[in-house]
């Protein structure tokens, strides 16, 4: 179920930067503007997400009560974390 998953996902992943190209190509836009790194990146950290969702959920050993409220509580650690960096970020420059 994990390898179905990652596979859909990263198919998934190359689909939608496909899709983004083409559209930016037809709009006339600079697939570079479309495409840039924050871009890219997010939907990498998707992917990663998705897939280590997918192995987290398929372990056995744990209850799934106590799988899904540690998801939930890491992807809230994560935003967090992404948000107060961006912050950070936009501050300095």
């Amino acid at each position: 179920m994990f390898e179905l998953v990652s596979a859909l996902a990263l198919i998934g992943f190359i689909a939608w930067i496909i899709y983004r190209a083409v559209t930016a190509q037809k709009s006339g836009k600079l697939i570079q503007k479309v495409l840039n790194l924050h871009v890219v990146m997010y939907g990498l950290s998707s992917l990663a997400g998705v897939c280590s969702l997918a192995y987290f959920l398929s372990m056995n050993d744990v209850s799934k009560f106590i799988k899904v409220v540690a998801c939930v509580g890491l992807g809230i650690a994560l935003i967090v974390i992404a948000s107060l960096n961006q912050r950070k970020n936009r501050d300095m420059g």
